[in-house]
């Protein structure tokens, strides 16, 4: 898991991240009237509260995954008997309304040819995940003993195969299926995020009454969208803001509406944009947050951008480390890593998915030149290799502040390991103390088991 790597380089010149290794435990205060303790001993100290929070993310369930079928065809069924039983299923799944009458839990018979049975998915391949491992990651949460869980989207499978098309009905059935399971799995309040498979057609989205997905969308996730405000904005605008602790709020924003490959809106230019709006939001909502002293987690499924950089560390003016292109809009883009910065004490950091990959990037002011941009820590550790030097204060190196962490969770559906991150709040401090990371490993027949993989000493074996 290469972000980490990357993040225990950082760890000494960045004060955003204070550990990323330890023991998953929630640290409670030792009751005064304990019986064990000694009345001659003074009473321990409260310490505060301890927040864990999952983050999970990119589930991408396929109802049509078959076990037995091979990544040439995206692991779906091609003989004529297979795809006459998804026919069947289809019929039975979906009504006129497009509403899911039965769950998304039926396979065909196992008559397609490959090399071995993945059950739990082919690992590394172009394939969506099935429903077993879907179902494993989800009740791995009921099990982390969380007080909530962001779950940062991409739930509905790709569109990639032309001889099985996604309908829109089974974006909403997806999304409404890993609801029940995560309301059925735990008492933890569930934060949902829009992704860019998540609505339909992929990566394209008008905002209401122009399209109406986001209020399907919400129908879909109405078992864990727990108040009638936070429905409601989702409905409206994919976004909406929740309180975790008494100093720490979750932002959740609509980031496909600055998402470059989003044709259906225009770029920040304007301000009648979707885009402008959801960014004049945040802004709205991260001021609210700083006025009240209080720390925000901004959660939205695009993150802004993705590392590391294909270029070579040569050099990039006075500083190794190049700025990456953005996943947004230009003007979009600007406008969202402005406000970040701007607010940047009261942002713990930004959380998605998307890549399907774990890494950190920062948001980042040149020193030199006050420009904003995000670096990736992969090439802040590669820069200092080259000869970058840290400066002399903390959360400074090569020339750049660093002044918001991004993070991008590894996902569900078995590009690489199958895992769930658990990050831990400690509002004492209001800082982010780090990560644990609990992944399913996966063999190259798509089975549980083997050699446990590399890594740093937060990872865990699920």
């Amino acid at each position: 898991m290469r972000a980490l790597t990357a993040v225990a380089v950082l760890a000494a010149v960045t004060p955003l991240l204070l550990a990323v290794s330890g023991k998953a435990a929630v640290l409670h205060p030792l009751p005064l009237d304990d019986p064990s303790n000694n009345d001659d001993d003074p009473p321990a100290p409260v310490k505060p509260p301890r927040l864990r929070i999952a983050h999970i993310t990119d589930l991408h369930l396929d109802p049509h995954y078959d076990p037995t079928a091979g990544a040439d065809t995206w692991c779906h069924a091609r003989t004529a008997q297979q795809q006459q039983k998804h026919d069947i299923y289809h019929a039975r799944l979906f009504d006129a309304a497009g509403t899911a009458n039965v769950p998304l839990s039926w396979r065909p018979s196992h008559a397609a040819a490959a090399s071995s049975v993945a059950r739990y998915g082919r690992i590394g391949s172009p394939c969506d995940a099935p429903m077993v491992l879907v179902k494993a990651a989800i009740e791995l949460v009921s099990q982390l003993n969380v007080d909530a869980v962001l779950w940062s989207g991409d739930t509905a499978r790709h569109d990639r195969d032309n001889k099985l098309p996604r309908p829109e009905a089974e974006v909403y059935a997806a999304n409404a299926q890993c609801a029940a399971l995560f309301a059925n799995a735990t008492t933890a309040p569930v934060f949902p995020a829009v992704g860019n498979l998540d609505v339909h057609p992929h990566n394209q989205l008008a905002p209401p009454p122009d399209s109406r997905v986001l209020p399907r969308l919400a129908a879909s996730l109405s078992p864990i969208l727990r108040t009638a405000s936070v429905h409601d904005d989702f409905a409206s605008t994919g976004a909406y803001v929740a309180d975790l602790a008494p100093t720490l709020a979750l932002i959740n924003v609509n980031a496909l509406y600055w998402m470059a490959e989003n044709a259906r809106v225009p770029d920040c230019t304007t301000p009648d944009s979707p885009g402008t709006h959801m960014a004049d939001w945040l802004d709205l909502q991260l001021s609210l947050i700083s006025r009240a002293n209080r720390t925000a987690l901004v959660m939205g499924h695009v993150p802004p951008a993705t590392g590391p950089a294909p270029s070579t560390h040569s050099g990039n003016g006075a500083r190794h480390t190049p700025f990456l292109a953005s996943n947004y809009k230009p003007a979009c883009a600007t406008r969202v890593l402005a406000t970040l910065d701007r607010y940047a004490p009261h942002v713990a950091g930004v959380f998605g998915g998307h890549v399907n990959d774990d890494s950190t990037l920062f948001v980042a002011r040149d020193l030199a030149t006050g420009a904003v941009g995000l670096v990736d820590a992969e090439d802040l550790a590669k820069a200092v290799e080259h000869g970058a030097e840290p400066g002399r204060r903390r959360g400074v190196v090569d020339g750049l502040e660093l002044r918001v962490p991004v993070f991008a969770a590894p996902s569900v559906i078995p590009v690489h390991a199958p895992a769930v991150r658990v990050l831990e709040w400690d509002e004492g401090r209001r800082v982010l103390r780090g990560w644990w990371q609990y992944y399913l490993q996966i063999d190259e027949d798509g089975e549980r088991g083997g050699v446990p993989l590399p890594g740093e000493g937060n990872d865990r074996r699920w």
